[in-house]
C-alpha cells in the first residue's frame, strides 16, 4: 500500500510539473527553453543575435572603416555580455532589448547606440524585472522539484556514474572540476584524500578572500540602486562565523581536481569503486 502511494504521489508532482510547463510565462520559457549565451561557441549561433540588436536599434554605416570598426565593437559586446551576463539566453536579451526600445525600462533613457554602457544597464535592468516577474512561478516550481520522490538503486547509480564521468572530462580537459566537491566526501572517508584541519583553514581563508574580491566587482558591476545595502550583506556574511557553503565546496573542488590530477592515470580504478560502492 505504501509503495502505491508514493507512486501515486510521484505520478502527481510529475503531472503538476507538465501542467506548470504547459501554462509557463514567456520571460521563463526564453530562460529554460534556450541555451545559455556563455554557452554557445559556434558564432553562427551568435552572430544572429548582434544582427538583430543592430537591427532593433537601427544602427547604420556609412562607410568600409564603419562597417569595421562596428565589427570590433561588436565583438568586444559579445565578450561583455558572455563575462557579465552569461546566465541569460539569447532570447531573454532579445528580450530585454525590446523592451528597452519600447521604454518599458523607466530609469533608462533609449539611444540609438549599442556599447557596454549601455548593454550592461539594459540587462542589468531586464535581470531585475525577470526576477520580480518571475518570482511566484520560481517558487513554486522550487516546490515541485524539492519534494521528495523515491528514487531507485539502478537510478541513483546512473546519476554518479554520469556525476563522474564530467568529472573526470573536466580534469583532462581544465585540469580542475566544479562538481569534484560531490566526491570530496566519499574520498576523505576512505582515506584517500588525507588533509589536516589546518590546511583546510588556510584553503578556506584563501578562497573566502577570492570570493570576497569576487563579489565586490560583481556588486559594482551590475548598476543597482541597492548597493549600499548589497555591499553590507556581503560584509556580515563574509564576516559572519558562519562557513560560506559556495566556498566550502570551492574548497572542496580545489582539494579533489588536486589530487586527481596527481593520480590521472587511476581515475578510472578510483571512480569505478565509487560506482560500485
Amino acid at each position: 500500500m505504501e509503495q502505491n502511494n508514493n507512486s501515486i504521489q510521484v505520478q502527481n508532482s510529475n503531472s503538476d510539473l507538465i501542467l506548470m510547463k504547459q501554462s509557463r510565462p514567456l520571460l521563463a520559457k526564453i530562460s529554460e527553453d534556450f541555451p545559455k549565451i556563455r554557452d554557445i561557441v559556434d558564432s553562427k549561433q551568435t552572430d544572429p543575435l548582434i544582427n538583430y540588436l543592430i537591427t532593433l536599434l537601427n544602427i547604420k554605416v556609412s562607410n568600409e572603416n564603419e562597417s569595421k570598426d562596428l565589427q570590433i565593437q561588436m565583438l568586444v559586446i559579445l565578450d561583455f555580455i558572455k563575462d557579465k551576463f552569461g546566465d541569460l539566453t539569447a532570447e531573454e536579451i532579445k528580450q530585454a532589448f525590446k523592451m528597452y526600445v519600447a521604454k518599458e525600462f523607466p530609469d533608462i533613457k533609449v539611444f540609438r547606440i549599442l556599447d557596454s554602457i549601455v548593454v550592461g544597464d539594459v540587462l542589468n535592468a531586464f535581470r531585475e524585472y525577470r526576477n520580480e516577474s518571475l518570482r511566484t512561478y520560481s517558487q513554486k516550481k522550487q516546490l515541485l522539484l524539492t519534494q521528495e520522490v523515491p528514487i531507485s538503486e539502478s537510478e541513483k547509480k546512473e546519476i554518479r556514474k554520469n556525476l563522474l564521468k564530467l568529472i573526470q572530462k573536466e580534469i583532462q580537459e581544465n585540469k580542475f572540476s566544479h562538481e569534484a566537491h560531490f566526491i570530496y566526501d566519499d574520498l576523505f572517508e576512505k582515506g584517500i584524500i588525507k588533509i589536516s584541519d589546518l590546511d583546510k583553514k588556510i584553503l578556506y581563508k584563501k578562497e573566502l578572500e577570492k570570493y570576497n574580491q569576487e563579489e565586490i566587482k560583481h556588486i559594482s558591476d551590475r548598476g543597482f540602486y541597492s548597493k549600499s545595502k548589497l555591499f553590507e550583506e556581503l560584509k556580515q556574511k563574509i564576516t559572519s562565523k558562519n562557513p560560506i557553503a559556495t566556498v566550502q565546496n570551492r574548497c572542496k573542488s580545489i582539494i579533489v581536481s588536486d589530487y586527481l590530477n596527481r593520480n590521472f592515470e587511476e581515475i578510472e580504478s578510483l571512480f569505478l569503486s565509487l560506482i560500485e560502492k
